[in-house]
This record gives structure tokens, C-alpha cells and sequence, in this order.
């Protein structure tokens, strides 16, 4: 039996590590759709089983796995990555799946063969579904065997770092309070000690006056007391190095509105801000080193306003020191608002490489290993209407009576609008109008007794 297995990665690696183009030297990286397509015919008539093997999102713009496996029908089962989805669909009698991550599921599929009477193997029959592996045990010979790496990592996490004096974020949900968001996470809605704090780490290694970071996980926070690494990877989950770069005030303004797409325009009777679910949640950069207002009852690229530095409106054609990380960069120079001449300083060169690294050494070295924390409250959503964070509403919300959705791809919370609830405030006015017609049929009893 012959199973000939197929793999591809997305082609946008090259636009990712734009910033370190010596990690793809000497690579190409053409359509995968292509390539997929030569290869698969390149092996005609030599497997009996075709299995695709993808690093590549459903839907990207040159097709994703969807689109290969409705081109390319001789695929039997597709295993994807990349997404961080989870599904199990079939694709014109192919099978796509993708088992979230972090081990959470597995993709499992079984095949039913038959020898024909030329003695060669003809496939029947395909199962696939993705296996959830909550309640599984774990391997006592694997975990015995790498029990040193257990421990020396769990020692590694736990290092004591230093001490904070006061929760990085109070009410990590911006509706409900709680460490776990439900609704909205409130470093997205409104300026926290939390960005504040890695912004000031940026700016003060790559001596900018200006610096923005995004909110890489909805839940992150650090709360008084002991400060562990494990804490610090949890505000800073990626090995993102530090970049400084000089951008001019037009391109910054550009960069700007560009995040404040991350918020749907807000309406009256909308009573909670949704996210625009084409965004992934660590996406929207949030600044500091400069004063500025969104209003998100504006169109997407006229949201900015009041943006200044020093108590200086952005002049549009004087350039700017900015501190972002290498992840960011890329998309940068991607869309055109910076390019490689740019770069003043790449932590890359030094010692310490990592912004995580330097967030402990700040901490250490600066702070002597005591934060408290601060916001300066720089940035503020406004434009709201009046319906906004309606008590009778907020409380249907916190109740669980009404549940905002998550994008499909669960990567982005809060994507639609919770609507004023009229039915209370019709009920409370209902109370005065009944007493007013039953004063009336009052007054009419008397008249006609």
C-alpha cells in the first residue's frame, strides 16, 4: 500500500520575517495552489492514498486549504495547521481538518481499503473527525522519561523576578470584572498600567518617543505580589525583538488610523463596542508618547483626532522616533510606511535581544525589582452614543441573559454590537399608561351607570 503525503506552507513567511530576510535566503516561496498542483501530478498513478500536510489558514488570499481541496479533488484527507481553528469539514468528497492548538484536539482519519482483481489497492472509504484529548491520560513512559525537563522548567518559570505593589489591571472583562474575558477586554477599550508599563520598556531601550504594543493575549494581566517569569511570558508571550525606527508624521497618522479599524463604528442603541472580526485581538497596537482620541462613530481612516506629541499636533512632515517590535516591523514595510533605511536601532545586535529580556532587566536593573504600576491615561475611545453601557443592559450581560460572540475562528472577541434593550424600558412606561386607562374607564363608568 502506498501513501504519498504532501506538504505546504503558507507563502507569507517571506512578509513575516521581512526583518530578518536571512532566514529564508536563497528560498522561494510560490503559490502553494501551484506548487500543489505540479506536485500532485507529478506523482500520478504511484499512491493509493493522497494526504495533504498544510501550515495554511481555510481562507487566505491565494485560496487556503478550502480552495485547494475543492481544485484538487485526488487529496483523500487534508491535515491543517496554522489557524488555530478548530473543524472538520468535507470539501468535494475530501476531507479538511484542523485541531485547534495547544494539544487540545487531534485530527484523526482511518481509511477502508480493497485489492481489485488487477491486485492493486482501491480506496472505499474515508473517515475523518478531530478528537478532543480532555480526560486523556498522559504517556507515564514519556513523562518519565522527560521529567528533567519538567522540572528544570518549571524552576525556569518561577523565578522570582520582583514585586508589584497593585494589579496591573483591575477587571481584566471590562463588563463583568472578572480575570477571564467574556465580553470585552478592557486593555482594548480604555488605556491600562499594563501597556502602559511595556511601552515604557520599549521606548526607554530603543530611546524613541514613541512606542506602541498590542494586547497579545485578551487575558493577560500580573497581579500584586510576587512577580515570576511566568508572568512576564504572560504580558509578553512572543521572543519579539526590539525594533527603533523613524517614521514621518504623515505615515504615523497612516499606522494609526490603521488600528482604529480594529473597532466597528458604533451606532446609537448599540450599547457595547465591537471588534471588526478580520482583525486578530493582537493586532491592534495601542501607543504612548503621544495624546490622541479615537472615535469610532467615525468611518474607519478618519478615527483619529487630537493626536499630539509633547502638546504638539503630529506634524505630518517631521519624523519620529518609534519603538515596535520585529513581528510589526514586517507589516510596516510591508504597507509601505516604513522601509529598512528606517531602522535606528535593531535589538537583534545586542546582548539582550528579546523584549521580554528586556522587560526583566528593566524591572531589575531600573526599577530594582519593584513596579508600581502607572497609567497615564494618553488615549481615550470617544464618539459614543447615549445608549452606551446602558445599566439595564450591562446587567442582562453580566447575568449571562445575553452572550457576546467570538469570531468563528475564536481569535477575536467581541465582534458584534450588544443592542439597547427596549423591552424593560417599554414595560416601565407601560406601568404609567395603564394607570391612565384605567382612570379613564373610571370616569367612564360614572358617566354611563
Amino acid at each position: 500500500m502506498r501513501i504519498a503525503i504532501i506538504g505546504a506552507i503558507t507563502p507569507f513567511i517571506k512578509i513575516w520575517e521581512a526583518s530578518n530576510p536571512d532566514h529564508f535566503k536563497n528560498l522561494n516561496f510560490p503559490n502553494p495552489l501551484d506548487s500543489i498542483k505540479q506536485t500532485v501530478k507529478s506523482i500520478e498513478g504511484q499512491y493509493d492514498i493522497l494526504v495533504g500536510a498544510f501550515h495554511i489558514s481555510r481562507n487566505e488570499s491565494f485560496g487556503g486549504t478550502f480552495k485547494i481541496a475543492e481544485a484538487i479533488p485526488e487529496f483523500d484527507v487534508i491535515f491543517a495547521g496554522h489557524e488555530h481553528a478548530l473543524y472538520t469539514e468535507n470539501i468535494n468528497g475530501t476531507w479538511v481538518l484542523e485541531p485547534k492548538c495547544f494539544g487540545s484536539h487531534v485530527s484523526f482519519a482511518t481509511f477502508d481499503l480493497k485489492k481489485n482483481e488487477e491486485g492493486k489497492w482501491k480506496l472505499t472509504k474515508t473517515n475523518a473527525e478531530t478528537i478532543s484529548t480532555k480526560g486523556v491520560n498522559s504517556s507515564e513512559v514519556i513523562m518519565n522519561k522527560f521529567k528533567w525537563v519538567h522540572d528544570m522548567s518549571i524552576d525556569y518559570i518561577n523565578l522570582v523576578i520582583g514585586e508589584i505593589k497593585s494589579d496591573f489591571i483591575n477587571g481584566v472583562d471590562y463588563i463583568t470584572g472578572n480575570d477571564i474575558v467574556t465580553t470585552m477586554p478592557r486593555a482594548q477599550i480604555e488605556d491600562t498600567a499594563l501597556m502602559d508599563f511595556i511601552n515604557t520598556v520599549q521606548t526607554f531601550y530603543a530611546k524613541s518617543e514613541i512606542s506602541a504594543i498590542a494586547l497579545f493575549n485578551i487575558n493577560q494581566n500580573v497581579k500584586k505580589g510576587q512577580l515570576k517569569r511566568k508572568d512576564i511570558i504572560n504580558i509578553y508571550k512572543y521572543d519579539n525583538t526590539l525594533r527603533g525606527v523613524n517614521i514621518k508624521g504623515e505615515n504615523l497618522l497612516r499606522y494609526m488610523e490603521y488600528m482604529a479599524g480594529y473597532y466597528q463604528t458604533i451606532e446609537e442603541g448599540d450599547v457595547t463596542i465591537a471588534f471588526n472580526p478580520k482583525y486578530r485581538a493582537y493586532d491592534l497596537d495601542l501607543f504612548s508618547g503621544v495624546n490622541y482620541d479615537i472615535d469610532i462613530s467615525q468611518p474607519v481612516g478618519s478615527r483619529i483626532k487630537n493626536a499630539k506629541i509633547n502638546g504638539k499636533p503630529i506634524d505630518k512632515n517631521a519624523t519620529y522616533k518609534l519603538a515596535s517590535n520585529n513581528y510589526r516591523f514586517n507589516q510596516l514595510v510591508t504597507n509601505n510606511y516604513l522601509t529598512f533605511d528606517d531602522v535606528y536601532y535593531n535589538s537583534e545586535n545586542d546582548a539582550t535581544s528579546t523584549i521580554r529580556d528586556f522587560i526583566i532587566k528593566y524591572i531589575q536593573e531600573e526599577l530594582n525589582g519593584v513596579i508600581d504600576p502607572v497609567c497615564d491615561n494618553n488615549w481615550k475611545i470617544i464618539g459614543l452614543p447615549k445608549s452606551f453601557n446602558d445599566s439595564e443592559t450591562i446587567e442582562r450581560i453580566k447575568n449571562g441573559e445575553i452572550q457576546i460572540p467570538f469570531s468563528d475562528d475564536g481569535r477575536t472577541p467581541n465582534v458584534s454590537p450588544v443592542k439597547l434593550v427596549q423591552k424593560n424600558n417599554l414595560s416601565k412606561l407601560s406601568i404609567p399608561i395603564i394607570f391612565i386607562i384605567l382612570f379613564i374607564l373610571l370616569i367612564l363608568c360614572f358617566i354611563f351607570k
